[in-house]
């Protein structure tokens, strides 16, 4: 580790965990806020095709993790084969 943002990206990954892909919640406090923040990013340009679902189940474990943790960071680990088909199947849902 050479530099302080070499050290400051070793301690975000040290203090981070994997997103959780089975998140979910049927509360309709819950539906509400993701509808809103749904509906803002669907706006967005380049992001009309964003599945509903994967949004619901980021913004869960955002939550979760922050609640943990407000210093808590989610990764993904890109050579998780399992977690990028779970990733896949929540997109195409």
């Amino acid at each position: 580790m050479d530099t302080m943002e070499d050290r400051t990206e070793f301690l975000n990954y040290i203090n981070s965990r994997p997103l959780d892909v089975h998140r979910w919640s049927e509360y309709s406090e819950v539906n509400e806020f993701v509808n809103e923040i749904y509906n803002e990013l669907i706006s967005i340009k380049g992001h009309e095709t964003t599945s509903k679902k994967l949004v619901k189940v980021i913004i869960l474990d955002l939550y979760v993790a922050w609640c943990a943790d407000t210093d808590l960071m989610l990764n993904q680990d890109t050579t998780n084969y399992i977690l990028g088909k779970q990733l896949l199947k929540l997109l195409k849902a």
